[in-house]
């Protein structure tokens, strides 16, 4: 099964996962990383977020995002937590830490996110292309957009090479 997120530079891969949780000083580490990414990977394929144990992709259609602790964000987590990771990691200027799995505390927090995000006023906008490229059309006119570079597949499509094998398996 290939899941792949919205920032991810490839598909989820569960060894990208597993040298992420693997303590080159613990040996003993190995059987519970691994029994860890055994769990995890459990949790995504039947579409669950590994973060907090919700949907990953509550609507048809939509695309989880990527976590932030490996670098290439093939990890899947639904918005909300992508969203938290997203603001975690700019007030503290560090990358989500892979300790993070079912955190009841952050579950909380979660909670408390969803709660304030559906407290907010929407407002409807739509993304188009204009002659200088991506523009976001909202009910304030149209608002060219500039992203930040970010290295995900929206940016540079997929490099499925390494998942080829998977595939075929």
């Amino acid at each position: 099964m290939t899941i792949t997120t919205f920032s991810g530079t490839h598909p989820y891969r569960p060894q990208c996962l597993l040298a992420l949780l693997l303590d080159p000083d613990d040996p003993d580490s190995d059987d519970t990383a691994v029994e860890r990414v055994a769990d995890i990977t459990g949790m995504i394929e039947n579409a669950e977020c590994p973060r907090c144990g919700g949907d990953l992709a509550p609507r048809e259609g939509e695309i989880p995002s990527g976590s932030r602790v490996t670098p290439c964000r093939c990890i899947p987590v639904c918005h909300v937590c992508g969203g938290l990771e997203a603001e975690e990691e700019e007030h503290s200027g560090a990358a989500a830490h892979p300790s993070w799995w079912l955190d009841p505390d952050l579950i909380a927090r979660t909670d408390r996110y969803i709660h304030w995000l559906a407290a907010q006023p929407r407002t409807r906008v739509e993304v188009g292309t204009g002659s200088t490229g991506p523009v976001l059309l909202s009910e304030e006119g149209v608002t060219p957009v500039e992203m930040e570079p970010h290295g995900g597949w929206a940016e540079y499509g997929f490099d499925d090479a390494a998942d080829t094998k998977e595939r075929e398996s």
